[in-house]
């Protein structure tokens, strides 16, 4: 008599081996494994046997390096093109020209003309036309890669307006999240400016008066980062 766990599936013709429940299973399990494994090939990772045991373990190498950030990937390639550009643009020698302009009773250090810019995007990366040059300069602006020393609109223009290079530890790609305290400053900075298009919009003005609540034991502080 078979026992209960033994249930005979199929037997063959003219051959007496019995394919068992327990067989039978044990073929699926491997018709599945392969199948899987060989869908997951062509991307590099996916489930597979683990020995001796039957089960699937999943892998994969994204998520032992940056797996927090999977999603963003493709921001990352994009940001690691524009930085390639950014490093160019500050290379000694072959960069954009870079210098401390004289003002009134005081020194602006370490800018550049929006004209220099689109001129040595013409000269070095072979773009042709100032129209297309003057848009990777609004792109790089718009990331935050490089800003107007004189305006918080993050645009630039084929003049004699003066912009800044961002400090590497702000670029996009290390997904850095401003703080209140930064916000504030930036805010109490934009007060100190007397130029109408410099002026906080409502919501801005609403917020700087809550940040001055929030951190009123160390507004004096923010002030004084606001003036250097």
């Amino acid at each position: 008599r078979i026992p209960p766990h033994r249930v005979i599936a199929t037997i063959a013709p003219g051959n007496r081996t019995m394919v068992t429940k327990k067989t039978a299973d044990n073929t699926e399990k491997e018709r599945l494994t392969k199948k899987m494994c060989s869908n997951s090939s062509t991307s590099g990772a996916g489930p597979v046997a683990a020995a001796g045991s039957g089960q699937l373990v999943s892998f994969s190498a994204g998520t032992t390096h940056h797996a927090a950030h999977s999603q963003d990937a493709p921001n990352i390639l994009v940001y690691k093109k524009m930085e390639a550009i950014i490093e160019k643009m500050q290379a000694e020698g072959s960069g954009v020209s870079v210098r401390t302009v004289k003002a009134f009773m005081s020194k602006v250090p370490s800018v550049f003309t929006g004209a220099d810019l689109v001129a040595w995007i013409s000269q070095n990366l072979s773009v042709d036309d100032v129209t297309e040059a003057l848009h990777l300069a609004h792109l790089l602006a718009s990331h935050g890669y490089l800003f107007p020393i004189d305006d918080h609109q993050l645009t630039v223009k084929n003049d004699g307006t003066f912009y800044r290079f961002q400090t590497p530890y702000f670029w996009p790609s290390n997904f850095w999240d401003p703080e209140n305290t930064d916000y504030a400053i930036y805010l109490c900075k934009r007060t100190m400016q007397n130029k109408t298009r410099l002026e906080l919009a409502d919501y801005e003005a609403e917020n700087l008066a809550k940040l001055q609540k929030m951190f009123s034991r160390k507004w004096e502080f923010i002030f004084m980062q606001a003036e250097a």
